[in-house]
């Protein structure tokens, strides 16, 4: 099963930069890695500032994350002895009759996870892009598994 929710990030200069930057992706990190040691955008995060200062950096250094976001089992799922066990906060693993897959991801959110939760994960995606940096949170999964109420 693949992940349900995802949230991926890439660094690149500020769009509204006044001077391009040059030397490739290294040198566009280095000044990422920057803008985020010296916190320019903390007033966008509500955090206490170590802890904004510790998820930025945690932002900084992963390229891509993935998140699950597992949905509740649908009746056909339990009546034929399938679904899905969540072992918080990185692993899953899909089961049914004839076979099983165990997947470890950035964070796994259970059925029971509220909306807020999910987007505490993610916030700091938005002031990034606010600020000009390239941020995607991309949703995907089978038709009827969550995606638009999790966006």
């Amino acid at each position: 099963m693949p992940p349900l929710f995802s949230s991926s990030l890439r660094t690149s200069s500020p769009m509204r930069s006044s001077s391009p930057m040059r030397g490739g992706f290294g040198a566009q990190y280095a000044q990422y890695a920057q803008y985020v040691q010296h916190g320019q955008h903390a007033q966008h995060n509500s955090a206490p500032a170590h802890q904004q200062q510790q998820q930025q950096q945690q932002l900084a250094t992963s390229g891509v994350q993935v998140l699950v976001r597992v949905r509740p089992p649908l009746p056909r799922e339990l009546m034929y002895d399938s679904g899905v066990e969540v072992r918080l906060p990185h692993d899953i693993k899909v089961y049914n009759d004839a076979q099983e897959f165990s997947g470890r991801y950035h964070h796994v959110f259970g059925e029971e996870t509220p909306q807020a939760d999910v987007y505490e994960k993610v916030r700091d995606c938005v002031p990034l892009a606010l600020d000009g940096y390239n941020s995607t949170i991309f949703a995907y999964g089978q038709t009827g598994t969550g995606k638009t109420f999790t966006m």
